[in-house]
């Protein structure tokens, strides 16, 4: 078979240009959503702020920042498995950034494990010694791990008081 044959018979199999031009508009795409979620989280809408990330990841997949705004907001309602798990995949897509590690140890603490989020703030300390955050949040988180220790094994924190009863 000629190439000539073999070129026209595969149309779909060749290279149109068009990949960089759809890659470049879910690029813009993301931008656009990311934004739109970040007026959404000023104004406390957390959920609308959510749902904006969350299309935005779908088009950017591999923005740690997208992901790990998209941890902040699931901490913001309440969804602290999901917030770590988001957060998580922040970090191992940021792994010296601060604010990811910072996110994942409220995410952390949230999900009443004060050992892991000291770890994860211990690691932003190691980056940025100084970390304001990191500093002024540490000791109450060490005092929280302390305490469960002392509750003993297989005791979560409760880190916004104790559960109702009810």
């Amino acid at each position: 078979m000629d190439k000539h044959v073999l070129s026209t018979a595969l149309p779909a199999f060749q290279n149109s240009g068009s990949d960089d031009e759809d890659q470049k508009d879910a690029a813009v795409e993301a931008q656009r959503l990311k934004a739109l979620g970040i007026a959404f989280a000023e104004q406390g809408n957390w959920e609308s702020a959510l749902g904006s990330w969350n299309r935005a990841v779908q088009l950017a997949p591999i923005d740690g920042h997208l992901h790990e705004l998209c941890a902040q907001a699931l901490n913001e309602t309440g969804k602290a498995w999901a917030a770590v798990q988001a957060a998580t995949r922040a970090c191992g897509l940021l792994p010296q950034s601060c604010d990811a590690l910072m996110t994942l140890a409220r995410a952390q603490l949230n999900l009443g494990e004060p050992k892991l989020a000291v770890a994860s703030m211990e690691r932003v300390l190691k980056i940025q010694s100084e970390h304001p955050e990191a500093l002024s949040e540490i000791e109450e988180v060490r005092a929280l791990a302390c305490r469960q220790d002392q509750l003993g094994a297989g005791i979560r924190a409760f880190v916004s008081g104790p559960p109702s009863r009810g």
